[in-house]
């Protein structure tokens, strides 16, 4: 595995990711459905990120796509947030 996320992982946007465009998608699971680390991968993949994964995006709940693909750094494991908290995740 090159990234921090596999394909398939829930991941939520982290809490200190202040970009105002993500609101409507804050506090949701988002299940990983694609994964680039650079432009043959990703159109919109900047090469300045040296390989961090790029990541689509999709709600758990609805399956909706998320508009705006994130890098790693701009979300966290779902598991580190919730399961710690007593909550549990259920396909």
């Amino acid at each position: 595995m090159r990234g921090i996320y596999e394909k398939g992982g829930i991941v939520i946007i982290a809490e200190d990711n202040d970009n105002d465009n993500y609101d409507d998608y804050r506090g949701k699971d988002l299940r990983i459905v694609s994964v680039a680390y650079d432009t043959s991968e990703h159109q919109g993949y900047d090469e300045s990120m040296d390989g961090m994964g790029l990541y689509d995006l999709e709600v758990v709940k609805t399956g909706e796509k998320v508009p705006f693909s994130l890098y790693e750094y701009e979300v966290e494991e779902y598991a580190k947030r919730y399961i710690s908290e007593g909550h549990e995740y259920v396909e």
